[in-house]
């Protein structure tokens, strides 16, 4: 059975940096989570970043990760990276839902570290 990396917070788990989750409702997701074909993943977390905390994002000018009061937490999303490798590695996973926009997750739209939204 192939499985599936997906945000922790997609599946309730309150971990982004407000404390929240953004779970997703969708009947594919309920049936691959029964079928336990999931692995439930929150890169930030796994990198040692506290939940609450406060907001990141990647600079444009340098691509460290700094908190809006100015903290470089570049190693802990480093780390938070290496280890979603090494469960992708470990598990064979080719496949992952991931949360969009988020410094750590975002793939396509991401803040631009001017914490300007």
């Amino acid at each position: 059975m192939k499985r599936i990396l997906v945000s922790s917070c997609f599946l309730g788990e309150k971990v982004r940096y407000d404390g929240k989750s953004k779970s997703l409702i969708n009947d594919t997701l309920l049936l691959w989570k029964k079928q336990k074909q999931l692995i439930s993943f929150c890169p930030e977390v796994a990198g040692g970043l506290s939940v609450p905390r406060q907001p990141a994002e990647i600079q444009q000018n340098n691509g460290l990760i700094i908190t809006c009061d100015g903290e470089d937490v570049s190693r802990q999303f480093i780390k938070g990276a290496q280890r979603a490798l090494d469960i992708c590695q470990q598990h064979d996973i080719h496949f992952a839902l991931l949360k969009e926009s988020s410094p750590s997750c975002g793939s396509t739209t991401i803040y631009d570290g001017s914490f300007q939204n």
